[in-house]
C-alpha cells in the first residue's frame, strides 16, 4: 500500500514531503487530511523502506501501530538518505515509546495541534 496525495497548487511549487507510515489505513487517512497542503504519501511498514528511498521525505511520521524496532530502523534509513529529515512518532497518552524521534501524544480534543507540530518540525529542518 502506497498512496500519494498533493493538492493541485502544491504540484506546481516545491513543498515539503511528508511520509506517514502505519498499519491502520483509516488513521493514516485522518492524519493526511490534517496535513493537506504538503506533499503527502502514506504506506504500511512493509513498503516503507521503498517509499523512503523514492520520496526522500522531509518529515517521517510513524503511527503507533508500527512496532518501535521497525520504526527505529525506518528512521535510521531515512536519516542515512536525508540527514536533515525530521521524525515524529505517534503515541497514545497512556503508552510510552522509545524512539529516536520526537514523540506526539495523539490528542483527540485538539487534532489541529498535530498540524502545528508538523509545521514546527518542518521549519526546524535545515534548508
Amino acid at each position: 500500500m502506497n498512496k500519494s496525495r498533493a493538492p493541485a497548487a502544491a504540484r506546481s511549487r516545491v513543498v515539503a514531503a511528508i511520509l506517514i507510515v502505519g498499519e491502520e489505513p483509516m488513521l493514516m487517512e485522518a492524519l493526511a487530511d490534517l496535513l493537506l497542503g504538503w506533499q503527502l504519501s502514506t504506506t504500511d511498514s512493509r513498503a516503507a523502506a521503498e517509499s523512503i528511498r523514492s520520496t526522500r521525505p522531509d518529515l517521517l511520521i510513524i503511527c503507533q501501530s508500527v512496532p518501535d524496532e521497525t520504526a527505529d530502523e525506518l528512521i535510521e534509513l531515512a536519516r542515512k538518505l536525508n540527514p536533515s529529515v525530521r521524525a515524529l512518532g505517534m503515541c497514545r497518552p497512556d503508552n510510552t515509546r522509545n524512539l529516536n524521534a520526537e514523540l506526539y501524544d495523539a490528542d483527540l480534543h485538539d487534532p489541529g495541534h498535530f498540524r502545528t507540530v508538523a509545521a514546527r518540525l518542518l521549519k526546524s529542518s535545515p534548508s
